[in-house]
């Protein structure tokens, strides 16, 4: 079965993940292949005073919690955390580890953390993902939208930033679901990932910078 979700949806589908629900009862997964389009975050479940909904456009993102892991990987350790095992973790140790696609606009990126997932915590290096995801990024684009230049509006009473987009993702999204479908059913490989992360992380990889905005 292939899952897609958009938005909280996929943050939710990110969640189910990392909780370990994946495992079908005949030992199967419930879902072969999963899309979270738009979904840089997790659904904040789980866990004391919980707060399942919002957008996470507080500016400092804490009203609605992040107790998941920002990465991937079953091996990833949380550098400033201590906290070890990516989304990954629980589905690698049941082998139950579908096929994963997310796909980032450029609202995930400037409002709704969309680079924990491609970075280590400090911003210092970029994140080698596992085998069975990739990670697309909707060039020039934001959360949602027709498209187009009559889709734009703004209304700073009620949001930061402005609404639509000229640039729409609606074909790449189609496109990359028959890619994935094509990657669970026929074994047919996807295109590669090339998404990077920050910027911090490229200049320190090129100037063996030393920087540490970790440190204490």
């Amino acid at each position: 079965m292939l899952c897609q979700g958009t938005s909280q949806s996929g943050n939710f589908l990110k969640t189910f993940l990392h909780l370990g629900f994946n495992p079908a009862l005949d030992g199967g997964r419930v879902c072969d292949g999963i899309y979270a389009h738009v979904a840089a975050r997790h659904t904040n479940v789980n866990t004391r005073f919980a707060v399942p909904g919002g957008g996470g456009l507080r500016t400092d993102h804490t009203a609605f919690g992040q107790t998941a892991p920002r990465a991937l990987a079953a091996d990833y350790v949380d550098e400033v955390s201590g906290r070890r095992g990516g989304i990954m973790r629980r589905c690698t140790q049941s082998n139950t580890c579908p096929k994963f696609f997310l796909g980032l606009s450029g609202t995930e990126f400037w409002q709704l953390q969309g680079s924990l997932v491609l970075t280590d915590a400090c911003g210092l290096r970029d994140l080698t993902q596992p085998d069975n995801v990739r990670i697309y990024y909707y060039s020039s684009t934001q959360h949602g939208g027709a498209g187009g230049i009559g889709s734009i509006t703004w209304n700073p009473a009620s949001t930061v930033y402005p609404r639509g987009t000229v640039v729409e993702f609606n074909d790449t999204l189609g496109a990359l679901f028959i890619a994935l479908e094509d990657w669970v059913v026929r074994g047919l490989e996807p295109p590669p990932a090339q998404c990077r992360g920050s910027p911090m992380a490229r200049w320190c990889a090129q100037t063996s910078s030393s920087f540490q905005p970790c440190a204490v």
